[in-house]
């Protein structure tokens, strides 16, 4: 009986499921019409904040809203010179990377919103990492050690520098030492470097078996509420298409609802884009996304990318969004 109850308990939830997702798709597909708009390469790390892009993908969403888009996977440092190039039409990227390249005039727009976070998520999404048994327990204590950052002046190590500031160390001391981030680990047990910065889903898979744990999230750092990611493309793409464009911005904001509210229908999916165990993706903090691009949410990184001298001086964010981006209800 338990059995059989179970089993309708499952068959219920994969209809609910069902019926949302054909809801979107439906939906998208009325917007569309009967037009077929240019093929559209997506590009985007495997972090959590691919998630709802790539969930519009697979769902279908995207093509009922008459967009034919394939999903590359990439590391975020090869994002930006594909899309420069036109390989890439829209990708993923951290809006730090953007800041700069708009303050040396290249010529990226932001087009739709991705992760965004405040204080209902900065607990368990990243973590600055030490081995168990260092004596670093604070932001002093990481005075004059070696770092592992994914980058320099990137988005995690500017996050580092100002937390480590804002708790009472001297980022200046740092030694920055660029470490990718699945080797991070075994960096910090082997003694190249003192800590690293790690988000999920990452973090949960280095600190389940107790060798690392986290002193703090250096995500903090940058306010208590910012978009730290975003759909980009280039002024010239997004000048030249601002109908393919508006459908894009549709598509990811009801796919960003819909992943914020049905994190359990994604788990498969980030697992078998990272390939790693499901239960690490039920167990880890996701991303929370935006529904729109909003420029006082993209601000203090501009702030902060000027204070660590990122960027020489302060622009308004709004430059950095597409005419043709969906813009939120008056």
């Amino acid at each position: 009986m338990k059995a059989t109850l179970e089993g309708r308990a499952l068959v219920t939830r994969r209809a609910a499921v069902a019926a949302t997702a054909a809801t979107f798709v439906a939906t998208a597909r009325t917007r569309a019409g009967a037009q077929t708009l240019p093929a559209i390469t997506l590009a985007a790390s495997t972090f959590d904040s691919t998630t709802a892009g790539l969930y519009a993908v697979r769902s279908g969403m995207f093509k009922a809203a008459g967009l034919d888009v394939t999903f590359v996977p990439m590391t975020p440092a090869a994002i930006p010179p594909a899309v420069i190039g036109g390989t890439i039409q829209i990708a993923g990227s951290n809006l730090l990377n953007i800041i700069e390249a708009h303050a040396r005039n290249v010529p990226f727009t932001l087009v739709a919103p991705s992760a965004m976070f405040d204080d209902s998520d900065f607990t368990g999404y990243a973590g600055l990492l030490v081995r168990k048994d260092s004596p670093i327990r604070s932001a002093r204590d990481l005075n004059g050690k070696n770092l592992g950052v994914p980058a320099l002046r990137d988005f995690n190590s500017i996050s580092v520098m100002a937390w480590i500031d804002q708790n009472g160390g001297d980022a200046s001391s740092l030694k920055l030492v660029e470490t990718a981030a699945p080797v991070s680990k075994a960096a910090i047990l082997a003694g190249r470097i003192d800590a690293t910065i790690l988000t999920t889903p990452l973090l949960q898979a280095a600190i389940a078996d107790g060798e690392l744990r986290s002193i703090g999230n250096p995500y903090t750092a940058y306010g208590k509420s910012y978009l730290g990611l975003a759909w980009v493309s280039t002024t010239a793409y997004a000048g030249a298409n601002p109908e393919v464009i508006a459908r894009f911005g549709r598509v990811i904001h009801d796919a960003n609802l819909y992943c914020n509210a049905h994190h359990a229908e994604t788990v498969d999916m980030m697992a078998e884009l990272n390939k790693i165990d499901p239960a690490t993706v039920r167990s880890m903090t996701r991303v929370k996304f935006a529904p729109y691009l909003v420029a006082s949410m993209i601000q203090p990184l501009i702030a902060t990318a000027v204070k660590y001298k990122v960027i020489e001086q302060s622009f308004d964010a709004q430059e950095l969004i597409s005419p043709a981006a969906l813009k939120p209800p008056r």
